[in-house]
């Protein structure tokens, strides 16, 4: 049995003595479109972008396939920038931690006792200090991560567009 990879034949086209479960849609007389049985349409490979084939079968085949990889590779970049944002975001709530082991010298029993310091200062503010306090570190990390999405922003636009272009990986 010839398979649909083989040279000379684009991958969707299938002859119809290869499989049972295909159907005519408007190819030609020797070569139709695979339709599995219950329904589901196959994985195909397409050619490259902007190529286009003729036919109203394979144009259809083709849409549908251009379709999917569209959805594919926006759920890919949503996943990647929601990836990249909780990196970015821990990143820079990392830089408190990192503050406090600088403080403390880099000892842990010193670090600790400034945490217990910073905690203990807090609970005993009035709730104006409180509040002043809550706003001026929402401010700081707000600059921090304006600044951390701005310099990483860049290259992982780059990134993301790269393999997206690139197509799934084998």
């Amino acid at each position: 049995m010839p398979l649909p990879n083989e040279p000379g034949r684009e991958p969707w086209e299938i002859d119809h003595h290869d499989l049972d479960a295909v159907r005519d849609c408007g190819a030609s007389g020797e070569t139709q479109i695979f339709e599995p049985a219950d329904g589901r349409l196959p994985l195909v490979q397409l050619p490259a972008r902007g190529r286009v084939n003729v036919g109203a079968a394979s144009c259809d085949v083709q849409w549908r396939a251009q379709w999917r990889r569209g959805l594919a590779d926006g759920a890919y970049a949503v996943l990647c920038t929601v990836g990249w944002l909780i990196d970015t975001v821990l990143g820079v709530l990392g830089c408190a931690v990192v503050v406090f082991i600088v403080l403390g010298h880099g000892q842990w029993d010193a670090f600790f006792l400034h945490i217990d310091n910073l905690a203990a200062r807090y609970i005993d503010a009035d709730t104006a200090r409180r509040a002043k306090f809550a706003r001026d570190l929402t401010v700081l990390f707000s600059i921090l991560l304006a600044v951390s999405l701005v310099w990483r922003g860049p290259r992982f636009v780059r990134r993301l567009r790269r393999d997206i272009a690139s197509g799934p990986r084998q």
